[in-house]
């Protein structure tokens, strides 16, 4: 018989060396998984209310900025609401060009609504459409729309007014049959993962806010009223 010559095999002792640096490297591996992928969703949901915020600042910039008001058209405004009257009308079918167009933060419900009435047949036919009514924004019949598909992305709205000297009115604004100067809009966003978790908790106040002292984005704009009389 031929003599078998010993096989090498690694030791206990080298067995459990290799697998304590197994085990470091899997663990090294995973911290930064989970950094990256921690970085990978904030730099998400960063996008996420940037992208919202600027949709909504836009939309409103863009339709304040044409407000108009005369002695018979009035205006109206305070912290979390502004109604006015604009020419953004778009469809071809309506009378005319002015609406009345208003926006609606409500801090029990976190909704915020676009309230549109249109020049339409029916509507002046009725006179549901009556900028020349002294409280069309409390009284009128509006088609509400969500400014975002999901409003609860929105955690406050804030409008603040200026006149022509840039002096701070306290809303609600005080002459509306006349246009402030500018408008400041102040809007809190967070993602939709954060709305996903403050779905889940009843309680508004402090449990809310520990959720998003890290997602909340605060932004601002000063929207320029063009039409102001001189």
């Amino acid at each position: 018989m031929r003599d078998r010559k010993p096989r090498a095999a690694f030791t206990l002792m080298e067995l459990m060396v290799s697998m304590a640096i197994l085990g470091l490297i899997m663990v090294v591996l995973f911290s930064i998984f989970e950094e990256v992928n921690k970085a990978w969703l904030n730099g998400e949901n960063r996008v996420e209310t940037f992208t919202q915020a600027r949709a909504i600042l836009d939309l409103m910039s863009r339709e304040i900025s044409q407000a108009v008001a005369t002695p018979n058209v009035q205006f109206y405004g305070d912290s979390q609401k502004i109604y006015f009257v604009a020419p953004v009308n778009t469809a071809p079918a309506n009378k005319a060009d002015l609406c009345e167009v208003g926006y609606v933060f409500d801090p029990v419900k976190l909704t915020f609504t676009r309230d549109l009435t249109e020049p339409t047949a029916p509507n002046i036919a009725s006179a549901a459409w009556n900028i020349y009514a002294p409280t069309w924004w409390s009284s009128g019949t509006f088609d509400k729309q969500s400014v975002l598909e999901n409003p609860t992305n929105i955690l406050n709205v804030t409008f603040q007014y200026f006149d022509p000297a840039q002096n701070k009115w306290v809303a609600p604004y005080p002459n509306n049959n006349k246009l402030p100067s500018a408008v400041q809009v102040y809007v809190d966003t967070v993602d939709s993962r954060t709305v996903s978790r403050l779905r889940l908790v009843n309680n508004v106040g402090t449990a809310w806010q520990a959720i998003t002292n890290s997602t909340l984005r605060s932004f601002s704009t000063i929207v320029y009223l063009s039409n102001i009389s001189p």
